[in-house]
């Protein structure tokens, strides 16, 4: 008797398969191959068309709407440079990403050097052994007078000999007395793959009145911070000098002093007051390589 019952059970199972070609599990009436209501415990791979994908890879949709192994990023390893340097394209590398900062301005009596600009280029074709060679543009020097510029920021340039290919960022531009830099944005025409973001000015000398008591007044001086980093966390402006001093008296004189660029591309602060140093420095640029 029970033989017979698991046959009629089975002969029933291969009906259904047979005849709807689909599987239900928690589900009666399945609208997939295999439809499942409720969690599912897998204790081995999934298989998309045979293939469990590779490390780091996540399950998309590509473009045909088919679920297919893809990866979140076209670039998985990246390599910086803050001095100059050659990089060789490794085996199996098809494109890159790169990624570049010129120097900051530096800084001049009262004004801040500008930062240095961005530039990006993407999707850049190359193959397994082309030679990279990337210049690092240094920052300004800040300004040795009181009536003295600051020293524009240098380009930063990656060259891509087997293209014919130059890619270049602009360093940031120099502050004269008084009023801040300017970026330079190097605009290359009919060279694909790139975008370019100027920097950011550096600051011009600012000047406010401040009671300081009922019968004296304070004027606050505070020269030109220089320009912050575009595109990157953390990079600011060195800072300007400051200075307050009693319009009377000079009672409660108080100086700071400016400082130099902290991080890749920032611009210098600028000085004053007559006093060294006039400007500060400007930070070198950086290139970061993504492939």
């Amino acid at each position: 008797m029970k033989k017979i019952f698991l046959s009629a059970v089975l002969s029933t199972l291969i009906l259904v398969t047979a005849f709807t070609q689909n599987v239900g599990v928690g589900n009666n009436n399945p609208s997939e191959k295999l439809d499942v209501t409720g969690n599912v415990n897998i204790n081995g791979n999934l298989k998309i068309n045979g293939s469990a994908g590779q490390s780091g890879q996540v399950l998309m949709s590509n473009a045909a709407g088919s679920t297919t192994w893809g990866d979140l990023s076209d670039y998985k390893n990246h390599v910086g440079y803050s001095q100059n340097g050659t990089w060789n394209v490794p085996a199996n590398v098809t494109k890159i990403m790169v990624e570049a900062w010129g120097g900051g301005g530096g800084g001049a009596s009262g004004g801040g050097g500008a930062s240095g600009s961005y530039m990006q280029a993407i999707n850049v074709p190359v193959s397994a052994g082309n030679q990279i060679n990337i210049t690092i543009g240094t920052g300004g020097t800040g300004a040795t007078t009181e009536t003295g510029n600051g020293v524009n920021g240098q380009n930063t340039t990656v060259e891509i000999p087997a293209l014919s290919t130059t890619f270049t960022a602009g360093g940031g531009g120099f502050a004269t007395q008084g009023k801040g830099g300017i970026p330079i944005v190097i605009v290359q025409a009919g060279i694909p793959y790139q975008i370019h973001v100027p920097g950011n000015n550096g600051e011009n000398t600012r000047e406010s009145y401040q009671q300081y008591s009922t019968t004296e007044f304070l004027t606050v001086r505070e020269y030109g911070n220089g320009g912050n980093a575009v595109m990157i966390n953390g990079a600011s402006g060195g800072k300007g000098k400051f200075l307050s001093f009693d319009n009377s008296t000079l009672f409660g004189y108080k100086l700071f002093f400016s400082t130099d660029g902290r991080g890749y591309g920032a611009g210098g602060g600028g000085g004053g007051n007559g006093s060294s140093p006039y400007g500060a420095a400007g930070s070198g640029g950086v290139v970061i390589i993504h492939y």
